[in-house]
Formats: structure tokens, sequence, C-alpha cells
């Protein structure tokens, strides 16, 4: 573009887009074919780009087409020197964002016209400003039990007339499990069949206001005044209820139900999107073979237990596991066969450990357990059996029973000497190696203890 402002040298795509011969853009300056309530903005830019104040700027803006439509561009600006830093010319680059515009406008306008209808369909400011909060707290949320913590305060907020509990799906004993409740009603921790619950068999709300004629769900006591089931349906599956109580008469009952429903569309899209971060975030420390820790995780975790060792004036007790000969299960018996003996090595090392000990996949077939509160003689005892049970496994593949694999153990302490992760695990390996040059199928212990 030249110090004018005259398109000096439009491409193809430019011609396109704006349904212009290159003979007739030449003759025209960037002014003819920009929106003028957009042209300030970009002249002003254009001038302090000429006056070096910029080396570059990018713009949103509209264009005019020859057929008199307006299409959006992102144009980005920049400028050409001689040799003696003099401006020779411009070189703007444009691209057509004009159904980006356009989806954005959409959204604006749905977002718009969806907070209108929910505005007008509740009605109440306070209870969208609550309803709101809960979506932006249960956003960052770090687990369920948090989200229900928030979730019961503001259902408390906005039903405190109405006392009830919320309950979720455990979907192998097929029964609904209260997590929460609030009000004045009698406390419910007794888990719920889901065939007890109309709302939850027929997948819609169940209302009860007449004790003598509606039918009332199994799990609901006599004494209630008015009462309603409302299931939560995510992607075709209810997954929860909501129970509410002492509704009075029908258009409390239809108030209630819409401002439940209102939140159940915040709960079932935040604790959707909770679950989806909680798997994958399980998913990134978890190795995919053996379903154990990876190393990703062990990295995270050791600082973590030394913290926890310092607090308590013990020390931590690492242990480096490595199959012995495990190349040959690859050599002789393939790839998959060696896959099999790493799993089935996962599953007996957490079997085999308490519930308070940790066991990661380190690599290959090395596997590091963090044993909990362990002496000396206790990791030595605790590790001997699982070395010597190792013995007894049956390892199959393809019908074939593999040869028995036995383990090699190195363990190390936090001291003194190893006051760090990296030091530990250094210590650790070398105990490892040590257990494999007396042989193999050992237990060996750093510094010979």
């Amino acid at each position: 573009m030249g110090l004018d402002g005259r398109l000096l040298e439009p491409n193809p795509a430019l011609c396109r887009l704006l349904g212009y011969a290159r003979e007739e853009l030449v003759a025209m300056t960037y002014k003819d074919i920009t929106y003028p309530p957009d042209l300030e903005a970009d002249m002003a830019l254009a001038e302090e780009l000429a006056a070096g104040k910029r080396e570059a700027y990018t713009i949103d803006k509209r264009y005019i087409t020859k057929s008199g439509q307006l299409t959006w561009i992102q144009l980005t600006g920049s400028r050409v020197l001689d040799a003696d830093g003099r401006l020779l010319y411009f070189i703007a680059q444009v691209q057509d964002i004009n159904e980006r515009k356009r989806a954005e406008e959409r959204l604006t306008v749905a977002n718009a016209e969806l907070s209108h209808a929910l505005y007008e369909l509740r009605g109440y400011e306070t209870q969208m400003r609550r309803i709101h909060e809960l979506s932006q707290l249960l956003m960052v949320c770090a687990d369920r039990a948090e989200a229900y913590e928030v979730m019961q305060r503001v259902f408390g907020a906005l039903l405190s007339d109405h006392p009830g509990y919320f309950a979720v799906l455990e979907p192998q004993a097929r029964q609904l499990l209260p997590v929460f409740q609030w009000g004045e009603g009698e406390p419910m921790t007794t888990p719920i069949p889901v065939g007890d619950c109309w709302a939850m068999r027929r997948g819609e709300p169940h209302l009860v206001l007449d004790a003598a004629h509606d039918l009332a769900c199994h799990h609901v006591t006599g004494d209630e005044h008015g009462c309603a089931c409302i299931p939560l349906t995510v992607n075709g599956r209810t997954n929860a209820m909501v129970h509410v109580s002492d509704l009075g008469n029908a258009v409390e009952a239809r108030r209630v139900g819409a401002l439940i429903e209102t939140l159940g569309e915040v709960v079932k899209t935040s604790l959707s999107n909770l679950d989806l971060r909680e798997h994958l975030s399980e998913q990134a420390i978890r190795d995919r073979l053996t379903g154990l820790y990876n190393r990703r995780h062990l990295d995270d975790q050791l600082p973590i237990e030394f913290e926890r060792a310092r607090r308590k004036g013990q020390p931590v007790c690492l242990a480096m596991v490595d199959i012995d000969h495990f190349k040959h299960f690859n050599d002789d018996f393939g790839h998959e066969a060696g896959d099999e003996v790493l799993r089935a090595i996962g599953r007996y090392l957490r079997e085999s450990l308490r519930k308070v000990d940790l066991v990661f996949r380190y690599g290959g077939e090395e596997f590091t357990v963090i044993l909990s509160e362990a002496d000396a003689a206790g990791a030595r005892a605790r590790l001997e059996a699982i070395r010597e049970g190792a013995k007894g496994l049956a390892v199959w593949y393809g019908g074939d029973k593999l040869p028995t694999p036995s383990l090699s153990v190195g363990v190390a302490f936090s001291d003194a000497d190893h006051p760090d992760p990296e030091s530990l695990i250094r210590a650790a390996d070398r105990a490892l190696y040590r257990a494999k040059d007396l042989g193999r199928d050992r237990v060996e212990f750093s510094g010979g203890g």
C-alpha cells in the first residue's frame, strides 16, 4: 500500500473477497473500501505506523464489497523502509474473519436471549445472583466434596422455606445416596433404591400435593406437606435427584420446581465438567499399561512425602522394584507377553501393599514403592514377603503359562545423606543394582542395612 493509501498490489484473494477486479482496486485507497465508522481507528493506527511510533498494528474492521455488503476482516499493517530508514510503503495482510464475527454475534445474541429468558422466567434478582454465583464457584471446585459444600449453601439460601436433600445415583447398586441436605427436615442418610422413586423411574419430576389422592414415592414419609422429586439428567442419563418438601400449593410447587430446574441446569453441567476434569487429571498421573501411578506423579508426590515425614519426625522409605530378566520375556514370547507380565506385577504390587502405601511404574520394568511410616525391619519384612510371593504368580498369555518372574528390590531411607527426593531415588537405585550384582531375586538396602 502506498503512502497515500492506494492499494498498489492487491492479491487475487483480496479481489475475490471484495468482488473487484485488480484494475479497479489499484485505483482505490484503503479509505474507499473501509466502512466509515471503522475508518477513524484505522487511520489513527496507520498514522502512528507511518510516524514510527509502532512497528506494526492489528485491527478488526469492516470492508465494503463491490456489491455494497459489509465483510469483517482482520488487518495487520507493517511498514517497509529503505536503507536510509525512509518509509517506502506499507504492507497490509488481510484475513477474512467474517464467519468468526458472525459466530460471535450469534453467540452474543443467544447468550443475551438466554439471560433475558432466564431472568424473566425466574424473576428475582437475588435468585439469579445466587445462581450465577453457584455457577462461578462450581467452575473452580477441586472435587465433588467441595462442590457439594457450595451447593448446600446456595440451595439452602434459595430454598430456605422448603427443606430437602440432593442425592446422587450409585449405578452399580441402583440406589440414590443423599450427599447433602438443607432446612429443618429429618436427617436423610439412608440410601434410596431407585425403584422407590417415581421421578427416577419415569425420568421426570414427580409432585405430591395431596397425600390422600396423589401417589407418593416409597421413600417419602407421611408427614411431608407437599413434596416433589426432580431428576437431573446429563447426556440422556439420569444421575441425581433433588427432593423438596413443604410446597404447600400448586403455584408454589411450580415456582420451586422452575427454580430447581434452573439450579439443575447449572449443577448437572458443572458436575459433568468436574467429573471430566477429575478423569483427565487422573489419566495424567496414571500409567496406561498397568493403571499404576506414573513417574510424573512420583515426582509430584515425593516432595509431599518428605514434608509429611519431616512433620512426623520419620524417614521416607522408598523401594525400587525390578523384574529380573524381563528382556527375556520380550525376546522369547513377544512384547505383548511382556506387557502382560508388567500388568500382572503391577496388580500384584498394588494388592500386596497397604492402602497407605504408594506404588508407581517408574519406567520399563521398574516400579517404585513408598512405604508409609516404615522402619528398616518392617520394610524388609514386607518387601521380602512381596519378593517371595511374586514367585507364586501365574501369568498367562495366549493360553500359555509364562515363566514365573522374580523381583530384585533396592531400598533406601531419607537421612542426612539422602535429604531430598533425587538423592533418595539414586540411593535406592544403587541398592537395586547391588541386588542384581549379587544374583537377583533379593532385597538390598542402601548402605547394606
